[in-house]
């Protein structure tokens, strides 16, 4: 075989396995709404509980991209210490600290605000996702293989 035809089938092969990755990981886990449908089958809401839980979750992600772009200026700020000579990082590394302080009382608040829409009956089931809310939405980091 000619080293064209050789390298022709390797960027085919490539090609294909790039597709399939990329096919793969749009269409497979629970997608966007994975959190919210948690929590709406885990506390059994009705109709109008799920309208009121999507409120919740509009205010929630107003207030978390606030927060997330003043975040994401505090890191940009801290790595440009880095090219700096003689900065101090030390007060951005506190701004990043007190901004997730924040961003973590939002999170509890938002959930505090989720339980307010139990009913009597549910505050069981909410009991449980709250035990289990650092495993359903603490995910850091890249996902096992076998999501």
């Amino acid at each position: 075989m000619s080293k064209v035809k050789w390298l022709t089938a390797a960027v085919v092969v490539l090609l294909c396995m790039n597709i399939g990755l990329l096919t793969f990981g749009h269409f497979s886990g629970p997608g966007h709404d994975g959190p919210k449908k948690i929590v709406i089958e885990r506390l059994h809401f009705d109709k109008a509980q799920v309208e009121g839980y999507s409120r919740l979750i509009e205010v929630h992600q107003t207030m978390l991209a606030a927060k997330m772009e003043e975040m994401n200026a505090a890191r940009k700020a801290l790595y440009a210490t880095l090219a700096k000579p003689n900065s101090d990082p030390d007060p951005l590394f506190d701004r990043v600290a007190e901004i997730q302080t924040e961003i973590e009382r939002i999170h509890v608040a938002h959930f505090a605000a989720i339980k307010g829409i139990c009913r009597p009956d549910q505050l069981n089931d909410y009991n449980a996702l709250a035990n289990d809310l650092s495993k359903v939405f603490g995910r850091i980091g890249p996902r096992s293989k076998g999501r």
